[in-house]
């Protein structure tokens, strides 16, 4: 299911094309290459045939190999154009004297560019002389673009608006309330249902309860890492428990810091979305919270009653699907039915089958209510009842739901969406962040000089949120922070895997074309740069420990890659940026934040 992005890539080289004519105008002496108007007629030839090729990629393996071959080539199109401007705008150093006066030659782009374009635009033309008799006549089905058009202004449902849960938030509730249970410092419960099922949402109805400020003295949200990692479970409570972040110290201080945060204190820690089932990694973990017992409880949301078993739950609350009745009180508030309105009875009909096909699982009710808000065409409705996607018994409702979704995203969203794969399961984004990455990137089109990026981005966001592909918004005056569902977060996993990917160099030993890399750990900083693409645009390093990190090593990093335009070094220890990093002419973002010296 993996995804390129050829029309996107396309239309943000256009626009810079379009950005070099218009300044050209100001600047009559300069000389843009003859190549660039050849690349602009290559790329508007692309962009006319584009738009079917993209309705038929999923279902065409071939065609869906072409265009990441494409878009390979796009990307250096791009890098080209973006060298071709900085060249453009640099003061010429070769100097004409004229009597009295000196005249500045004016700027011209360097042969050897001229060549890479024209050798460019030869690839791409093959290309698309390969993908025009795949992809067919240009004929799209209107219903679904009318649906991928449809916007939406509306927030998706929060956990303040849950339906039928209110019986299994009872039982977490008297349970906190118990006192210390006699040979145990901390008592465990176990939240346990399947995918979509509502677990996370329980956990935070009660989290957020104002009784659970007054039962502890310290509450802690944590989602749990897939390995288990015990470094990273002692990270993140600490930076939970202080609202700080904790990257870059070693493990001891953290063992210090969290025995510090812990003490004598009676505390609410909720693991999100717990995959463990190796007792001696839980049971190294629980004697780091070892204290005399005073109360303190875990609450646990996992899919497995294994695991609810190895961590000690002395209790479990089984998740059950929606009642048809709950379901659709959910459907009706995604998709923003008004009662008494008549014109909504025969779409209510079609949703009540909609509704029945979901199996009483939220999340995919959500899904497809926010997908079908503001949009009031009967056709659209019966388009998803109808789908065959609901027959293929392989497919659970929010495989077909969550993908149906996605597939009605415009391009521009979805690019920018697979870039959040990046970041790990459970990471808050926080709303400027986010957006300054995409910034840097050039996701981000304006449709007019005087809008803003920024409110671009900020548009971006609230559109994803509304189809609930963001959850948890929590505004915090200039902006805001959100999460993705852990089952968002496999599914843009999947459709980036050609241009995003998160390595471990611990083990990574095989070629790495993805543009885009998140690194998880080293083995040593003296470790030699592996196989990865010279055409790197992105590197995050916000995860390894300091004691990996040195300024030769990244300096090595950095040299290698010259078409970087993001570099995240965020918690990471070091005291002299790398001179190498002046030569980035691409770099648009540098990330510094809570560097430590």
């Amino acid at each position: 299911m993996a995804e390129s992005f050829p029309s996107t890539i396309t239309t943000n080289i256009l626009s810079k094309i379009a950005f070099l004519n218009s300044k050209k105008e100001k600047r009559p002496s300069w000389r843009i290459p003859e190549e660039i108007k050849e690349l602009e007629k290559t790329l508007l030839k692309i962009k006319d045939n584009l738009l079917n090729a993209e309705e038929k990629q999923a279902q065409n393996p071939v065609l869906q190999e072409d265009r990441e071959q494409l878009s390979d080539q796009l990307y250096d199109a791009e890098d080209m154009v973006d060298e071709v401007e900085c060249e453009l705008e640099k003061p010429s150093n070769k100097e004409s004297k004229v009597s009295r006066f000196t005249v500045r030659w004016p700027p011209i782009p360097s042969v050897k560019k001229s060549r890479k374009l024209d050798h460019i635009i030869k690839k791409l033309n093959k290309i698309v002389a390969a993908v025009e008799p795949k992809s067919g006549q240009k004929k799209r089905e209107v219903r679904r673009d009318n649906l991928r058009k449809t916007m939406i202004n509306h927030t998706c449902v929060g956990p303040s608006e849950v339906f039928g849960r209110d019986a299994d938030k009872e039982k977490i509730m008297n349970f906190l309330k118990q006192p210390k249970n006699e040979g145990e410092n901390v008592s465990v419960i176990a939240i346990v249902g399947g995918a979509g099922i509502g677990k996370t949402t329980l956990a935070k109805l009660v989290y957020s309860d104002k009784t659970v400020d007054e039962l502890f003295d310290l509450k802690m949200w944590v989602h749990v890492p897939g390995d288990f990692d015990i470094i990273s479970l002692m990270k993140e409570i600490c930076t939970s428990a202080t609202g700080q972040n904790q990257a870059g110290l070693a493990v001891n201080e953290l063992e210090d810091r969290l025995l510090d945060e812990l003490g004598g204190k009676k505390f609410l820690l909720v693991l999100d979305d717990a995959w463990n089932e190796n007792y001696d990694k839980w049971d190294k973990f629980k004697n780091l919270l070892t204290q005399k017992p005073n109360g303190s409880k875990i609450v646990v949301t996992t899919r497995s009653n294994q695991v609810a078993k190895v961590m000690g739950a002395v209790d479990m609350s089984v998740l059950e699907g929606l009642s048809q009745k709950d379901s659709m009180l959910l459907f009706k508030k995604s998709a923003a039915f008004t009662d008494g309105n008549n014109a909504d009875k025969d779409l209510i009909e079609i949703g009540v089958e909609i509704v029945g096909k979901c199996g009483g699982n939220p999340f995919a009710v959500k899904i497809l209510g926010t997908l079908l808000h503001q949009n009031r065409e009967k056709s659209d409705w019966l388009l998803i009842k109808d789908d065959e996607g609901w027959n293929q018994e392989f497919m659970g409702v929010l495989q077909f739901a969550l993908p149906f979704s996605y597939a009605h995203l415009p391009s521009h969203l979805r690019r920018c969406l697979a870039y959040c794969s990046l970041f790990p399961k459970g990471y808050c984004f926080n709303s400027n962040y986010l957006i300054c990455h995409w910034m840097a990137q050039g996701f981000l089109a304006t449709h007019n000089e005087n809008e803003e990026l920024e409110d671009v981005g900020l548009q971006y966001l609230k559109e994803l949120s509304s189809r609930c592909f963001f959850q948890d918004v929590e505004y915090h005056g200039y902006f805001f922070t959100f999460q993705m569902h852990d089952f968002v977060h496999d599914l843009v996993l999947k459709v980036a895997k050609t241009e995003c990917k998160v390595v471990d160099l611990r083990f990574q030993k095989n070629k790495e074309n993805a543009r885009h890399l998140s690194f998880l750990d080293i083995e040593y900083s003296g470790q030699v740069v592996p196989s990865i693409s010279k055409k790197l645009r992105t590197i995050i390093m916000q995860s390894i420990l300091s004691e990996h990190v040195t300024t030769a090593f990244l300096n090595t990093w950095i040299s290698n890659f010259k078409y970087l335009r993001l570099l995240c070094f965020s918690g990471l220890q070091f005291e002299v940026l790398p001179a190498s990093i002046g030569a980035l002419i691409h770099l648009r973002c540098l990330d510094l934040l809570c560097l430590r010296k």
